[in-house]
């Protein structure tokens, strides 16, 4: 009996010591839940001039100002252009055709293109024209081409480079460096040859005889002899300075690209016919001077189709 009547007292004590920690756990938990709540009561409301301090954590998070796509200042295409968020410029060697593109100089912003005649060109986008001379009403896209690598490799002093083919049978390699000796052309129907004038005598290279010397080339070269002296370049491997040659003729004068997907986008410039001042281009959706080719490496400019096969480049 007595275990018995032990082992009862000693259970009637556990009991007692767990009920009591029980009440005593959830007092403190309704303290804890209804803390916040009392203790409002109690405060005073906070003054009309005393704005409540935000968390850390509820600070948001400042948003980049986006890059202005077109810096009206610039007086390059490097200056003038940022590229797209997420895109990059490709590289270009020192002394390049591609770095003389990028620093080519520009007219001033919202300067329309002049016609040779003198008249404006309103059909053409004024977000660049490219501030080359224009010396001959036969100047037209290919031509315009072909005077910027002129004016590269005259720049540089690489007279002996400077040759383009004629648009005749035989194909005639028309260079300048011939032309310096005082030779002068002798054209025949399709037969062009070099002939020394009685007064001709040699001179030194200068604007002006390279001008006298592109006049001849605007007059009896034309896409299609470019294309033909020109390298075969694949899509995937455009670069600056490359060109889009199909009868007409675009050059390529910068390029960017995502290094995230791969994706290449290029500024581009064009002349035109009748003779006028190159400009470039534009998406005529977006307004944006950077141009993509299509999935299947064709490029389209209006109703014009250019393959992926019309990619060339100078040699």
């Amino acid at each position: 009996m007595f275990y018995y009547a032990n082992k009862r007292r000693r259970n009637k004590k556990i009991i007692l010591i767990v009920s009591i920690a029980v009440a005593v756990i959830a007092c403190v938990v309704l303290g804890i839940v209804f803390s916040d709540t009392i203790g409002g009561w109690f405060k005073s409301a906070p003054k009309a001039s005393e704005a409540p301090t935000a968390s850390a954590e509820a600070t948001p998070t400042p948003i980049p100002e986006p890059q202005k796509p077109i810096v009206e200042t610039g007086m390059t295409v490097l200056e003038r252009f940022g590229v797209p968020e997420g895109f990059k410029r490709v590289s270009t060697m020192t002394g390049s055709f591609g770095e003389f593109l990028r620093q080519y100089p520009l007219k001033a912003y919202g300067t329309v293109p002049m016609y040779q005649d003198g008249t404006e060109n309103l059909n053409a986008p004024t977000v660049a024209v490219l501030n080359q001379a224009l010396i001959s009403k036969n100047q037209n896209s290919p031509d315009a081409i072909m005077w910027l690598y002129a004016e590269y490799l005259f720049e540089k002093g690489a007279y002996q480079e400077i040759s383009f083919d004629f648009f005749v049978t035989p194909v005639f390699h028309f260079d300048y460096a011939t032309w310096l000796t005082g030779q002068r052309l002798s054209v025949d129907g399709s037969k062009v040859e070099w002939k020394m004038p009685e007064n001709g005598t040699a001179e030194e290279p200068s604007l002006a005889s390279l001008r006298a010397y592109m006049i001849y080339v605007m007059m009896y070269a034309n896409a299609a002899s470019l294309k033909g002296q020109l390298s075969a370049v694949t899509t995937d491997s455009l670069t600056v300075g490359d060109m889009l040659i199909d009868g007409h003729a675009i050059i390529i004068l910068d390029v960017c690209v995502n290094e995230e997907t791969g994706e290449k986008r290029f500024i581009c410039a064009e002349g035109n016919s009748p003779a006028t001042e190159m400009y470039i281009l534009q998406d005529g959706e977006t307004g944006s001077v950077w141009l993509t080719l299509e999935e299947d490496g064709t490029f389209i400019k209006g109703d014009k189709v250019y393959s992926a096969d019309a990619v060339r480049r100078f040699q």
